[in-house]
């Protein structure tokens, strides 16, 4: 939709002025836009205004008028130049939108793992630290979280028996967690495996084990974590898992 609104204001201006300026400063405009959008969106959007923008010139600014015929064939290169422009800011602002939203979210996964951190510090026993561990991993996936130590779990720490009540109620979810803990990976929602099921379960993982796994669910599903997103939930959860294991496993 910015794409198409920034296309279409590009078309109205230079239609305006047509009659009043070259064609090839008319072509400014349409570059302008292309910048616009790479700034504002991805670089999809970019790629597809860079295309439309140089169509749009040869039908309407480059004479003959209304027809893709070209004349003069000077402006070949002019439209191989414009295009290949269009293609390299789209990239370069792409890029740097990436960049910049990528450190946001360290930033954020930064603060997320001290305010947690400072939390388990102080948390009196491993009932509390669940309760921090749990608050904090379903924030940080977009809903709410429930942890599971796999030393209260029939099965224990070899194969767990997954109890199908509250949030491993679904097959999908507690297939994801038994392959969570079989590969020491986050499986379900928003990961490569198991992405079908409606939670995201990830392992409390050590240096030396397994302690217990975290299940997210999220308020939309529709809304995937980004890959930095899930990280971030990854990181909460190893540092937990460090956490529970220091305090040692105290009764829930």
């Amino acid at each position: 939709m910015r794409a198409a609104g920034a296309v279409v204001l590009a078309t109205a201006i230079g239609l305006a002025v047509r009659s009043r300026l070259q064609p090839i400063d008319v072509a400014m405009f349409y570059l302008l836009a292309v910048v616009f959008v790479a700034s504002r969106s991805s670089r999809g959007p970019a790629t597809f205004a860079g295309i439309t923008t140089v169509a749009l010139f040869d039908f309407l600014f480059v004479p003959p008028y209304y027809t893709f015929s070209v004349l003069d064939q000077s402006y070949v290169v002019s439209f191989a130049v414009m295009f290949l422009i269009a293609l390299l800011m789209s990239q370069l602002t792409g890029r740097i939108r990436e960049q910049a939203l990528d450190a946001v979210e360290r930033e954020r996964q930064t603060n997320a793992l001290y305010q947690m951190t400072r939390e388990l510090a102080v948390a009196p026993d491993s009932r509390a630290q669940v309760s921090i561990a749990a608050q904090h991993i379903g924030r940080a996936a977009g809903g709410e979280a429930t942890v599971l130590l796999l030393d209260r779990l029939p099965g224990g720490a070899g194969t767990p028996e997954w109890p199908h009540e509250g949030p491993l109620v679904s097959i999908d979810v507690r297939m994801a967690a038994t392959w969570a803990v079989e590969h020491r990976e986050a499986a379900g929602w928003s990961a490569v495996h198991g992405a079908d099921a409606e939670a995201l379960v990830v392992p409390l993982k050590s240096p030396t084990r397994i302690v217990g796994i975290a299940v997210a669910r999220p308020e939309a599903l529709e809304s995937r974590l980004s890959e930095t997103q899930l990280r971030t939930v990854e990181a909460l959860a190893e540092q937990a898992a460090i956490a529970l294991e220091r305090t040692g496993r105290s009764p829930l």
